[in-house]
């Protein structure tokens, strides 16, 4: 593990997710975070430069940034996507982080907007430690536990002070998914967030 100052703030980074894994037939990205530091100088701003074998370079600054930096996102760092699944096989290690972050870097991609890039970045805040899981000990048929309890998690995080700083209705943002048609799509339909 490596860590960068950016803002102030030490990144993690880890250097060994730079690799495609199979899964079932499926093949999922484990995102490969190579963060690059732009130093303040005259006339520059502060930036990551996050780079994924798929989706080439991304550079995160502004409000991005500082949500990326937030702990509600550091917090996704911990949370695996597939529960408690990486205990049975190790190689099945993305966490909610690698997958928020590469919603958001392919949104960019595909050409979204700002706002659309922060909804696919801050999609999966409120899951629970194991993910899933807990729609299984709650017994929710929808799996839904974290949707359920979203605006709650979002509201009592540093999450719309930082939006509200940078001029933008996290309110309009956040809780209506309906309107970023690129992030969220009804099954069989493709989105970011599959």
């Amino acid at each position: 593990m490596i860590f960068y100052e950016c803002d102030g703030k030490k990144i993690e980074h880890f250097v060994t997710k730079n690799r495609l894994l199979s899964q079932r037939g499926f093949t999922a990205l484990c995102l490969d975070l190579r963060i690059k530091h732009n130093k303040l100088g005259k006339g520059e701003k502060d930036m990551l430069i996050l780079y994924d074998e798929l989706y080439g370079n991304f550079e995160a600054e502004g409000v991005l940034l500082e949500l990326i930096q937030s702990d509600p996102v550091q917090r996704l760092k911990g949370i695996y996507q597939g529960g408690a699944s990486r205990f049975v096989n190790e190689k099945w290690n993305t966490t909610r982080y690698d997958h928020s972050v590469g919603a958001m870097m392919l949104v960019h991609r595909l050409g979204g907007s700002l706002e659309e890039q922060i909804a696919a970045l801050l999609h999966d805040v409120s899951h629970t430690a194991f993910s899933h899981v807990i729609d299984y000990v709650l017994e929710q048929k929808e799996e839904n536990y974290h949707e359920m309890i979203y605006e709650q998690i979002v509201t009592q995080s540093s999450i719309p002070h930082i939006l509200t700083s940078a001029g933008l209705n996290w309110r309009d943002i956040l809780l209506d998914e309906s309107q970023w048609t690129l992030l969220e799509q009804s099954a069989p339909h493709l989105c970011a967030d599959r």
